[in-house]
């Protein structure tokens, strides 16, 4: 059975992340290569806050490989469910995919994913861990190429001209041979809301990253101490919303968008007609409405 992961509410703690970086879907992605193999082939964390844009396409967070048939990856697939597997040599090494369905566009999501040893868990907020799979398959000698000398792409597959992420994302971070502790980045308050915390004090270690905010994230500057920076190719813009609220000028927030799966508009004949195009992060609506003998028009959410 499958569910739709409802949003969730943040807690205003006066910690804020300073916006995010919209990916265009379509040419936006970050790519670094480190230098050397880290420490994390067998433990380490990968984290992200993220806002849906499209939905049922596969769309990449993070990749590692050298070739097709060695490679790492955390996604969401065409069926808008967490996704992740290893390859090496061409043969499956882990494979999961949530039973959770992320189709809720106006909400930021908190993924974090744990390896430590052959264990592998993944965590959505607000559930926190994540016990459903449609498949579950633990790694069995398996060293892992996140963290190691080979490229990293962020919102892309290495290997072809596809699977762009199609959204916001406020912080994506990795912690090199780091153990998870849950505090550390977010936790549940009195009041019942979810608290992003500041995790910029914390150990990343030799391969980590952390990218936060939308200069950043438009730029692939890493914050983390490391210097892991990203190159940037294509589309990727900076803007100011955010799952944290505030601001000088309370700049920061969650943007008000259009649900890409519901939007509708009236026909000539007083039928419901599809919107059209819906693209700008879920803030602009191209809609065609020729079909009805009337004038196309473009709605636009500021």
């Amino acid at each position: 059975m499958s569910f739709i992961m409802r949003p969730i509410r943040f807690a205003s703690t006066g910690f804020i992340i300073p916006g995010s970086g919209l990916f265009d879907g379509s040419t936006g992605r970050l790519v670094w290569t480190p230098s050397g193999a880290g420490d994390s082939r067998t433990k380490r964390i990968f984290e992200i806050h993220f806002k849906l844009g499209g939905l049922g396409t596969q769309r990449n967070f993070l990749q590692a490989g050298a070739a097709g048939s060695d490679y790492e990856l955390i996604s969401l697939n065409a069926s808008d469910k967490i996704s992740s597997h290893g390859y090496t040599s061409g043969a499956l090494k882990y494979n999961y995919v949530s039973t959770a369905v992320l189709r809720d566009p106006a909400a930021y999501y908190v993924l974090i994913q744990e390896r430590d040893g052959n264990t592998i868990n993944h965590y959505l907020f607000a559930d926190g861990l994540l016990t459903d799979f449609d498949t579950a398959s633990a790694p069995s000698s398996f060293d892992g190429h996140f963290g190691t000398s080979v490229q990293h792409y962020i919102g892309r597959s290495p290997f072809a001209n596809s699977q762009y992420f199609d959204g916001y994302i406020a912080r994506i971070a990795y912690y090199d041979n780091q153990t998870f502790t849950e505090a550390n980045h977010i936790e549940l308050t009195e009041d019942g809301f979810w608290q992003i915390n500041d995790v910029s004090e914390l150990d990343f270690g030799t391969n980590g990253f952390l990218l936060t905010g939308g200069s950043a994230i438009s730029a692939g500057t890493d914050s983390s101490g490391n210097s892991n920076n990203f190159s940037k190719t294509g589309t990727i813009i900076s803007t100011s919303d955010s799952p944290t609220s505030g601001g000088d000028d309370n700049e920061y927030g969650n943007y008000t968008v259009f649900d890409a799966g519901n939007t509708r508009h009236i026909g000539s004949a007083g039928t419901y007609k599809a919107a059209g195009t819906i693209s700008n992060g879920n803030r602009t609506v191209a809609a065609n409405m020729a079909s009805d003998a009337e004038t196309g028009m473009t709605i636009l959410l500021y």
